[in-house]
């Protein structure tokens, strides 16, 4: 494009010509990429003519190409073309693409009367600047979350950006690798979750609170989803989000699925009904209106529910419903960490226990999911009451034999002469199984029954070197007397097919 302003001067036209090349000037903010026009006096002025050319912040302007300024002033003296290059700023502003940049030209003196702002206005030059600053597109936490079970977008291999607050820090090996983010708003739709796992082994260090985003491929890992393979992770400002309150029992198990990934809180107080994983995986399980009991217990799984009669069939239906009504009680507390045989063993007493009985209330923290089942990681510690304390003794039912049972957990002695480990399902070593068989023992002789029957111990016969041998051999050397002795198999001779090898 050629414009100029002209004015007639002894048969002259004195003015200013600028001439865009391609007739536009086009740059872009990805690479700085530059453009050109020349500017020129239409005549031969009688002196110098003082030309002041400003950008605004879109573009800057070099007259030799190389070196690029706001502004810059050129000196005419002829009617010789000067070229200027202009070249695109790369800000961070998202403008719009293309956007208009605006270059300014002003007579700022002349020797000659006839080149003036008043006589020969230069116009102004516009730019197309395409920008590189593309909003974000963001996909919501509950749009990557779905409304089933498992993510639709899980497996696609396809990468996504979200946005959350991080609600659960449980970054590091000795945690869970990650933290959960919370959509600050969410849905409303109770078909989806507002929350999610952000698997992030090696990322930058966050804190609850902070408002990140992160981008990264959807997985279901232990049927839970989450958010890996990240390819980024900002903290863009900080945000709280208040826990959900969450009432047990509930409808169904799978109603905590709504839950998944965001800060839930349960009120009322919850009962230890299992600790039976508590020193391996840092595992407690809780329920609601008091501890669980299997149905078999107090269902006869033979009886018609609704007369309670013998109908010599198995009963599935009432110990199915009784069962179901124990999951819709039940909720499993985590320790925060994937660790195995934890240092320290959480939620312990003073006493060093957590027995089953023991109440807390107002448990708030994150719901996950692993391992088949729910399972909250507290971002408050929960503090157990002792409302099942250990009683001094058994309660006097009466009678003069006293009949207990001990699950010795896997007591394999291995060849029963020092060697033969590690075993098939005990002791890895001899010490470890002498570490075993002392605790075992302990609490074998502290029970002082007049009969005890033994769970998980080798099925190796009655020999000498058996297990059952070497347990009564070990409980009647603690006790310093032969209190005990075991009753022996009736044909020395073994079955066919052979028992299993745990009694």
């Amino acid at each position: 494009m050629r414009f100029s302003r002209s004015r007639e001067k002894s048969g002259n036209t004195a003015g200013v010509t600028i001439t865009q090349s391609g007739g536009s000037t086009d740059v872009n903010e990805a690479g700085e990429t530059t453009d050109t026009y020349t500017i020129a006096l239409n005549t031969v002025p009688t002196g110098a003519v003082n030309i002041a050319i400003a950008a605004d912040g879109e573009t800057q302007i070099s007259s030799d190409g190389i070196n690029f300024f706001n502004s810059v002033t050129l000196s005419l003296s002829n009617t010789t073309s000067q070229t200027v290059t202009v070249r695109a700023v790369n800000d961070a502003d998202m403008e719009g693409s293309p956007h208009n940049g605006v270059i300014t030209h002003s007579i700022t003196s002349s020797a000659d009367p006839a080149y003036s702002n008043t006589s020969t206005p230069i116009p102004n030059l516009n730019v197309n600047v395409t920008d590189n600053d593309v909003a974000l597109m963001l996909t919501p936490i509950y749009t990557i979350q779905g409304a089933g079970d498992a993510s639709p977008f899980a497996g696609n291999n396809t990468f996504y950006t979200t946005e959350g607050v991080v609600v659960g820090d449980f970054q590091g090996s000795t945690g869970l690798n990650g933290f959960y983010i919370q959509d600050s708003t969410g849905d409303g739709n109770s078909a989806t979750s507002d929350g999610i796992f952000v698997f992030a082994p090696s990322s930058i260090d966050v804190n609850v609170g902070d408002v990140v985003q992160v981008t990264g491929k959807v997985s279901e890992s232990f049927n839970q989803t989450q958010i890996d393979s990240l390819t980024s992770l900002n903290v863009v400002g900080s945000g709280t989000v208040a826990p959900t309150v969450v009432d047990l029992p509930i409808a169904t198990v799978t109603s905590l699925e709504r839950y998944e990934g965001t800060l839930v809180t349960f009120p009322e107080t919850l009962t230890v009904t299992e600790n039976f994983n508590l020193a391996r995986f840092g595992e407690v399980v809780l329920s609601a209106e008091g501890r669980l009991f299997n149905p078999t217990n107090f269902i006869d799984s033979t009886d018609i529910p609704s007369s309670e009669t013998e109908n010599d069939e198995n009963n599935v239906a009432a110990v199915t419903l009784e069962q179901n009504i124990n999951n819709s009680r039940r909720i499993l507390v985590d320790d925060r960490s994937n660790t195995q045989n934890p240092t320290t063993i959480p939620y312990l007493n003073a006493n060093n226990t957590l027995r089953t009985g023991d109440t807390t209330t107002n448990l708030t923290g994150v719901l996950g999911y692993g391992f088949n089942n729910y399972r909250l990681q507290p971002t408050v510690t929960p503090v157990f009451n002792q409302t099942n304390p250990r009683t001094s003794a058994p309660e006097n039912v009466g009678g003069n034999i006293k009949v207990a049972s001990f699950n010795v957990l896997n007591y394999f002695n291995g060849d029963g002469a020092g060697g033969g480990f590690p075993t098939s399902r005990g002791a890895d070593s001899a010490i470890e199984f002498e570490r075993q068989n002392a605790k075992i023992v302990s609490a074998i002789a502290a029970l002082n029954a007049d009969v005890v029957g033994l769970i998980e111990i080798e099925n190796d016969g009655d020999d000498a070197n058996s297990a059952i041998a070497n347990l009564v051999n070990s409980l009647n050397g603690n006790i310093g007397a032969k209190v005990y002795d075991y009753i022996r198999a009736l044909a020395t001779s073994r079955p066919t097919p052979p028992p299993p090898e745990i009694a």
